[in-house]
């Protein structure tokens, strides 16, 4: 049950530190790669220090749908686990995640739902949504299968709409708690 954490980025190395710890702190015992997709400046390439083997693609400019379904198509492990370069994770999300797939024998995790905390202001806020078709792209864990016969949309935002779209039945949500908390700062899309 070998995962693979995927990051699509750009110009994001003041977060290097932060995907270094969310990376490293995961309590799954079975990621066997990261694989990045870099379409920024050269000079904010992300130098990350974990522990699991990393594939970094620098990549001409696209959107992040683009570069998520990219990212896809390189793994060669059952499981995918998407991660944005300025979220912080819980340490169980991908073992959580892999969990409740396994138990509801469905092809995909994530929550609709949102934490954010607005660094500015140290303010938190629970954002609520209805729409199991709506789940946050940066929450999802999918199994390869899945991936490799849905895309995300050639998007800057919103790019798991396709790729969720028409597909609630094979969908389990995942409590947003045991995931993550999305940073808001001034350099988010």
């Amino acid at each position: 049950m070998y995962v693979t954490i995927i990051i699509p980025t750009f110009n994001r190395k003041a977060f290097e530190r932060l995907i270094s710890f969310n990376i490293n702190t995961q309590t799954y015992p079975f990621i066997k790669e990261v694989l990045v997709a870099d379409d920024g400046d050269p000079d904010q390439a992300l130098d990350l220090k974990v522990k699991y083997p990393i594939s970094y693609h620098t990549i001409r400019r696209c959107t992040i749908g683009t570069k998520r379904n990219y990212l896809n198509s390189m793994c060669t492990t059952p499981y995918i686990a998407c991660l944005d370069t300025d979220d912080m994770y819980h340490p169980d999300y991908i073992s959580n995640a892999i969990f409740q797939l396994i138990k509801s024998k469905k092809n995909v995790a994530g929550s609709a739902d949102m934490i954010m905390h607005q660094v500015s202001t140290k303010t938190f806020f629970h954002q609520r949504c209805l729409y199991l078709d709506m789940l946050n792209e940066a929450t999802l864990v999918y199994t390869k299968k899945y991936a490799d016969t849905h895309s995300f949309t050639n998007a800057s935002s919103g790019e798991g709409i396709s790729f969720l779209k028409g597909n609630t039945h094979d969908i389990i949500e995942t409590d947003i708690r045991e995931v993550m908390c999305c940073l808001v700062h001034d350099n988010n899309t």
